[in-house]
């Protein structure tokens, strides 16, 4: 299952904004027997600032985006005009109330740092959050984002030094090289490695912040004096 949550943004980029009394009485009355009629609907709530929409999980993101497109659409034909909504999906889990909790904050954040933050889609998943999904779970920061590199056998080592010394020095391809005295079209060779690897694009900034802080987390965690 996931969870979708669609949010109204102030027009200035200020985030949420509570939903008017009638564009709560539009969703309520509209987003179930809409969506009901798709295959992957379980159920719809509106709430003070949001609507949330539980999906049935399925495979392929075009099936996805065709969902989020329709809760989209009547979510927009309920606000006022000219307001857009911005969408959270979470990521797919088993069902069940405590990940339908966790789910729900995955979906909540998704969607209000979309309305917050230009740089991310309006239609906003948990993963493409990057860096701000440690920074929302400071108190225990996650490293999953280097997990493919872990996987990589006895090159994951040397992978993950490549990374983090190019991230160190800004993307500088001539100090990396020097650095670890590498000729460049080897650490080219491997941050074509990384990148395929993390199935992600080093030159996206948002994706090199959330690799950098997984890469530093794992570092603090190593800490022995508190």
């Amino acid at each position: 299952m996931q969870l979708v949550a669609a949010i109204a943004a102030h027009r200035d980029g200020g985030g949420v904004r509570p939903l008017r009394a009638s564009e709560f009485g539009a969703l309520s009355a509209a987003l179930t027997p809409i969506l009901r009629t798709g295959a992957s609907h379980v159920g719809s709530s509106v709430l003070a600032a949001c609507a949330l929409t539980l999906l049935r999980h399925r495979t392929g993101r075009d099936t996805d985006d065709r969902v989020l497109g329709e809760i989209e659409q009547v979510v927009a034909r309920c606000l006022a005009a000219g307001d857009e909504p911005t969408l959270g999906l979470s990521e797919p889990a088993p069902f069940g109330m405590d990940a339908v909790r966790g789910l729900r904050r995955q979906a909540l954040a998704a969607a209000e740092l979309a309305a917050l933050d230009p740089a991310l889609p309006r239609r906003c998943r948990w993963a493409d959050l990057g860096p701000y999904r440690s920074l929302i779970t400071a108190d225990v920061l996650v490293d999953d984002a280097l997990a493919p590199l872990d996987g990589a056998g006895a090159s994951g080592r040397m992978l993950l030094e490549t990374l983090e010394v190019f991230l160190d020095l800004a993307g500088d391809v001539r100090a990396t090289s020097a650095r670890l005295r590498l000729h460049r079209s080897s650490l080219y060779y491997r941050l074509d490695r990384i990148a395929a690897l993390l199935g992600r694009d080093l030159g996206d900034g948002l994706v090199r912040l959330d690799v950098h802080l997984a890469l530093k987390a794992r570092r603090a965690r190593r800490r022995t004096l508190r």
